[in-house]
């Protein structure tokens, strides 16, 4: 647990918006190999949300 708090704590913050999903993403990067060690949502969550909306987009047409 100490190794990874002072890896977050040496980290870089990214703040992104993914207008595929309306939302923010947070990531944690390591300065020294651009290694993301952690994110907020977690990555596979922010995949699951797209292919859910690809899905919804599927059933339901949004032209009128």
């Amino acid at each position: 647990m100490g190794k990874y708090l002072q890896q977050m704590n040496e980290s870089q913050v990214q703040i992104n918006y993914d207008e595929e999903i309306d939302r923010v993403i947070v990531k944690y990067v390591s300065p020294t190999n651009g290694e993301v060690i952690n994110q907020i949502p977690s990555k596979d969550f922010v995949d699951f949300e797209k292919e859910f909306v690809k899905t919804i987009g599927l059933l339901f047409d949004k032209s009128v």
